[in-house]
């Protein structure tokens, strides 16, 4: 489904989270997973949730051969992904809270035109019906495992019962999973029906990340 030549659709990817305020932590975290074909920016502006982070001016060292999950955790996306960098390696991830259904194709069609990829995101609260009017634009759908804003949160186990609701309706999207995600959580996520995993703590607070990364892609790919 992605376009690429880094994903394989039959494998269960995990995605390293950078969080940061400073373009150099950006640098420092994109260079601890080299094996990682996507990674995922988290950007706050304060407004959405409380937190703030690293601007678009601190984004230079992102490397551009991998695929860019921009996790827009901003009250106005359409600002931010203007001045992204779209492209088939671009992935923009826009919370459906707040978002009606014409600021829905709004969004669509300017993601469109940076040729890029769209996917919505839900906070736990949000349920799957949220997605019923705005999903026929988007290509994925994140799944968030945790109240946004900040990460060490603990995985909430309900959200689970989300992800085999949007994986029965739509069995042909990327269903990613953020927050909360180690060896003890993924199995739940994936056997409800994801397919990807985004992981932060899990990878980043340990003494090697890249092996980190390396280990729970191979957990996640060994559950049946």
């Amino acid at each position: 489904m992605l376009r690429g030549n880094f994903v394989d659709d039959e494998i269960i990817e995990i995605v390293p989270a950078i969080l940061c305020k400073e373009a150099e932590e950006v640098a420092k975290k994109c260079a601890a997973v080299p094996s990682a074909p996507i990674l995922q920016v988290d950007l706050m502006d304060g407004k959405f949730v409380e937190n703030t982070t690293v601007g678009i001016e601190g984004l230079g060292a992102l490397p551009r051969e991998k695929i860019i999950e921009y996790h827009l955790m901003v009250k106005e996306p359409q600002k931010w992904i203007e001045k992204l960098p779209g492209g088939e390696n671009s992935i923009f991830q826009v919370h459906a809270e707040g978002i009606n259904e014409a600021q829905a194709k709004e969004i669509a069609a300017l993601v469109r035109r940076k040729k890029s990829l769209l996917c919505w995101a839900l906070n736990p609260p949000t349920p799957a019906g949220a997605l019923e009017k705005i999903m026929q634009d988007a290509q994925e759908i994140l799944v968030m495992g945790v109240h946004p804003g900040k990460s060490g949160q603990k995985y909430i186990f309900e959200v689970e019962g989300k992800i085999r609701q949007l994986r029965e309706k739509y069995p042909d999207a990327i269903i990613e999973v953020d927050g909360g995600i180690d060896a003890n959580t993924a199995p739940g996520a994936i056997r409800a029906g994801a397919n990807r995993l985004v992981a932060a703590s899990a990878i980043f607070s340990r003494k090697g990340p890249d092996e980190a990364y390396k280990g729970l892609k191979k957990l996640a790919n060994d559950i049946k």
